[in-house]
């Protein structure tokens, strides 16, 4: 399917959803579970009750977050929610923002932090 600029292929990327509900309707509209993309925070245990079973691809801002869906759904792989502003309301300690970046002075540790909770289980 093509979008209204020339070029542009509707489907060619995963749908994004940031809630349960878009997850449905995404669903419910055709989309693959292959095709949906979910980014999520202040992720609740209800929450993984729909997006776990959705098997959608999940990414994730919090460790203790990807703890929990470690723990529920063993061995699926997740993704970090890459957040430049993450930390400024609550501190930075457990956001996975600089996770995966060189720039920030214990990404080493975050990444084995948030490697080490997602394969918990």
């Amino acid at each position: 399917m093509v979008g209204p600029r020339a070029g542009t292929a509707i489907g060619a990327s995963p749908a994004g959803a940031c809630s349960p509900g878009e997850i449905a309707h995404a669903l419910e509209n055709g989309f693959a579970s292959t095709e949906v993309s979910f980014t999520g925070t202040n992720v609740s245990e209800r929450d993984l009750d729909v997006i776990g079973p959705a098997g959608v691809h999940v990414n994730l801002d919090l460790l203790s977050q990807v703890d929990r869906y470690g723990r529920r759904f063993p061995g699926r792989a997740v993704g970090p929610r890459l957040n430049p502003r993450g930390g400024v309301m609550r501190g930075s300690a457990e956001s996975l923002r600089s996770c995966w970046s060189s720039a920030a002075p214990s990404w080493r540790s975050r990444r084995r932090r948030a490697r080490h909770a997602a394969a918990a289980g």
